[in-house]
């Protein structure tokens, strides 16, 4: 459930951002604030999708949500919709 209400990712960096992000078009990511690139993954575990990046990185963050952000996530989002309606 966690999973669903958060969703995993990788957070990665590269000295060449052009030559990662064309490598990673093929998964579901977005570019951060920062520029570095988050990966979303359900299906495929982060060791096959690094796998797939032939470039150094500078930069390799793994998140997993926490029961305790799902949770808060939760709430935030019935707080959202009520005051909507």
């Amino acid at each position: 459930m966690k999973n669903r209400l958060l969703g995993k990712y990788l957070v990665l960096d590269a000295e060449n951002r052009n030559m990662l992000h064309s490598q990673i078009a093929n998964f579901k990511s977005e570019t951060t604030v920062d520029g570095k690139a988050k990966i979303y993954f359900e299906e495929q575990t982060p060791q096959k999708i690094l796998a797939q990046i032939k470039m150094p990185l500078t930069c390799m963050e793994l998140h997993t949500p926490t029961l305790e952000e799902a949770y808060m996530d939760l709430i935030e989002n019935k707080t959202s919709e009520a005051t909507v309606q």
